[in-house]
């Protein structure tokens, strides 16, 4: 958010405005990967949903929200195998699908922000004013 300040002239409207699109972006792509999963019988729709869930990537804010609800679902399902027997088909947290995939992604645009922040801190993307 941080380089993104510099595109407007005063700050804190900078940080109000980015926060406002930051919520409607998580919020808006979580619960709309979420519903489209509702619908994973039909291919289309499974189709749509996996390629929105790899465009979602560059959003840290979905990252969160989707890895969280995916690792509630995925404890609750886990439950359900315990109680019923089926120890093997319990899933580990940590697979590529269910949060391994956006901590990576999170990981890649933790770099990429900090190599932007100290670029325009030192001006070499900043206009001369």
């Amino acid at each position: 958010m941080y380089p993104a300040s510099f595109w407007f002239e005063v700050p804190s409207s900078a940080y109000v405005f980015l926060i406002v699109i930051n919520l409607f972006i998580g919020i808006t792509a979580t619960v709309a990967t979420f519903l489209l999963q509702l619908f994973e019988h039909d291919k289309d729709l499974k189709v749509v949903n996996s390629y929105l869930k790899s465009c979602f990537l560059i959003f840290p804010n979905y990252n969160l929200g989707h890895g969280l609800m995916e690792m509630a679902y995925n404890e609750y399902i886990n439950e359900y195998y315990a109680k019923i027997g089926q120890v093997d088909k319990m899933k580990s947290p940590f697979e590529w699908d269910i949060v391994t995939r956006g901590l990576v992604a999170m990981t890649v645009e933790g770099f990429v922000g900090f190599l932007l922040t100290i670029m325009c801190q030192y001006t070499f993307l900043r206009q001369p004013q």
